[in-house]
């Protein structure tokens, strides 16, 4: 105990010759005092907001990739549905059909408010495979609500040539590939953003550890001189 304490005042001669040095004062050393406290502040402060935007990107990025699974699975009901249909001519198709359908524009929709999002506003790439993702879902559908109106219409010889031009089965296709090509992508954005994320937290941990130690220093400091001064 009696080394600690011994340390502590040899750091703090030190630290007063050093500031006796360069001419240092006790006006000074509470100005330097009182900048430190603040900037420290809005360091810490910025470096909250960056890991809570972080966080938030890290979210939507995780919802889009459910909505893109999920948009998937209702794309295969919806096509499983049609295919009942044509097969076995029963009205009890159109239900889930329908239903797969208001779903897939649902999620459509969810994932362009995700992507619109502030903290996904930069990544240009996302968008873009996006749209491509939404304009090969619109050419399915169409080719889907196509065939089923034929279908309605009693019309079925005019259905199947429709299935038979295998115009689905290439957006289907085309359709996995770019949700491969969009997980990809958010996987990689996901490490970035985990990244900068954990680093941002290492910088205000020290931070919040460093700020009062300094802080004290310099109190501490500052008391001295005025008792050796009085």
């Amino acid at each position: 105990m009696q080394k600690i304490k011994t340390s502590l005042l040899n750091l703090f001669d030190r630290l007063e010759r050093i500031s006796d040095t360069f001419g240092g004062n006790t006006v000074v050393l509470l100005a330097i005092s009182l900048v430190l406290a603040a900037g420290m502040l809005v360091l810490n402060d910025r470096l909250i907001i960056n890991t809570r935007e972080k966080t938030d990107a890290l979210s939507s990025l995780d919802g889009l990739l459910v909505e893109t699974w999920q948009v998937r699975a209702r794309l295969a009901v919806a096509e499983s549905a049609q295919r009942g249909y044509l097969l076995t001519r029963s009205d009890e198709y159109f239900r889930p059909y329908d239903e797969a359908t208001t779903q897939i524009s649902m999620h459509l929709h969810t994932m362009d408010a995700l992507l619109t999002k502030t903290s996904l506003a930069e990544y240009a790439e996302l968008q873009t495979t996006m749209n491509e993702i939404a304009s090969s879902i619109s050419k399915k559908s169409a080719e889907m609500s196509v065939c089923i109106d034929l279908a309605k219409k009693r019309q079925f010889d005019k259905a199947l040539a429709v299935v038979r031009l295998d115009t689905g089965m290439k957006e289907s296709r085309n359709i996995e590939s770019l949700s491969k090509r969009f997980e990809q992508q958010v996987a990689q954005i996901r490490i970035e953003l985990v990244d900068n994320r954990n680093a941002a937290r290492r910088i205000t941990r020290w931070c919040v550890m460093a700020c009062p130690l300094i802080f004290v220093t310099l109190v501490v400091m500052v008391i001295r001189r005025l008792l050796r001064e009085l």
